[in-house]
């Protein structure tokens, strides 16, 4: 079977028959598949990053961030995203669960290594499709199934270190890992008349390798107020073929450049906004699973976010219970139909930290409810995409005493 199953046909094979996805997205069944962001359910409540959060956080977007943590400790997010996807006049419902984030922190005087994994990019989907064969004997149906299971993930290793009492930074290596397998099964509806026609099947995979580094910087201009930026160089993202017949490839990653700020508005208020540039323009997605002459069109993407959280930074209590709300906007970088697809999700969020230290607690449980939507216009005979979700985020911190 040499069908061109390009980004844009898959997305037909969606519209074309009884089918749906089981990913994050359908926006991963394109390029590299969906961008996801290596965060703990706090910073998705405020804006999605977690670039320059006054308190405890330690997502992979700034190294510097773990600096000032007193104990050892561990982080840990899971999430779970119900959604409905629509295509044309065919809709889906799916849902997935993920692990975002796993951090331990190790202080060794004013130095706090750290070591954890986390998401990178989501290749995991599913979709049928439906059509007919003409022979001399007349039509034949058939059924196409398409698996995709996988992605690609980072492990980390980083370490943050004060500069004074206002200025700390940071530097992290990270390793890429990740696998994807897609199977690929035709079937036909009528087996006694079919002549040479054959049910169909292959498999194809990739095992995924790459390295990378960030840099970053933390400054807390006043007790009340906090700056911060980093840098990640990403390389080569080598893809090697383990299974079916394709050929080995390798992938620009994109340099990214994140910054964000927080302040305290009043003694129980807090601001932050955090923001990201990734040029993954110079990633060419061309020549993947599905087919090794499809070409992709990527572009670089921008993300922005911000929200309020309510608690007093003051407070000597042993336990409090922090009120969050924010708001974040994404654009996706691999194209799915004629247009770049977008998202923006909306966030509440409710956390219970036990202990008096702000920076690092005995503990801290954080739950995060979004609701948000992806959209991509369409063209050329596509119908929009349209996606809405519910994600909920759940993270949990401890520390030592």
């Amino acid at each position: 079977m040499r069908r061109a199953y390009t980004s844009l046909a898959v997305a037909l094979l969606l519209a074309a028959g009884a089918g749906g996805t089981a990913a994050q997205s359908v926006t991963s069944l394109t390029g590299l598949g969906y961008p996801m962001v290596a965060t703990d359910a706090r910073s998705e409540a405020l804006g999605g990053l977690g670039v320059g959060l006054i308190g405890l956080a330690v997502p992979f977007t700034n190294p510097a961030s773990a600096a000032g943590v007193s104990r050892r400790g561990v982080v840990v997010s899971a999430a779970s995203t119900e959604r409905s996807s629509t295509l044309g006049d065919v809709s889906a419902s799916t849902g997935t669960t993920r692990f975002p984030l796993m951090r331990m922190l190790f202080p060794v005087g004013d130095l706090v290594l750290s070591a954890g994994y986390g998401t990178y990019l989501d290749q995991s989907w599913g979709v049928t499709r439906t059509g007919s064969e003409m022979l001399s004997t007349g039509s034949i149906g058939y059924r196409d199934v398409l698996t995709s299971t996988g992605g690609i993930g980072q492990a980390q290793l980083g370490a943050a270190l004060p500069l004074g009492r206002t200025i700390a930074v940071g530097l992290s290596l990270t390793r890429y890992t990740g696998r994807q397998d897609v199977a690929i099964r035709r079937q036909f509806d009528d087996t006694t008349s079919i002549g040479s026609l054959q049910p169909y099947s292959e498999t194809r995979a990739f095992q995924y390798g790459g390295v990378g580094a960030q840099v970053g910087v933390r400054w807390d201009p006043s007790p009340a107020a906090r700056l911060a930026a980093s840098v990640t160089w990403s390389g080569t993202l080598n893809a090697d073929s383990v299974a079916g017949q394709v050929s080995s490839q390798e992938y620009e990653l994109p340099l990214q450049v994140a910054g964000g700020a927080s302040v305290y508005l009043s003694t129980g208020i807090m601001a932050a906004f955090s923001g990201r540039w990734s040029g993954w323009s110079v990633t060419d997605p061309s020549g993947g699973l599905i087919e090794p002459e499809t070409t992709v069109v990527s572009r670089d993407t921008w993300e922005i976010g911000g929200g309020i959280e309510f608690d007093d930074p003051d407070r000597r209590q042993v336990r409090s219970f922090p009120l969050r709300l924010g708001f974040q906007y994404r654009q996706l970088p691999f194209t799915f139909v004629s247009d770049q697809p977008t998202e923006w999700l909306a966030s509440a969020g409710l956390g219970m930290r036990i202990g008096a230290d702000f920076n690092t607690p005995v503990a801290r449980i954080d739950l995060t409810i979004q609701r948000g939507a992806r959209t991509a216009a369409g063209g050329a005979g596509i119908d929009p995409l349209d996606e809405t979700l519910w994600r909920f985020a759940l993270g949990v911190s401890i520390f030592g005493t």
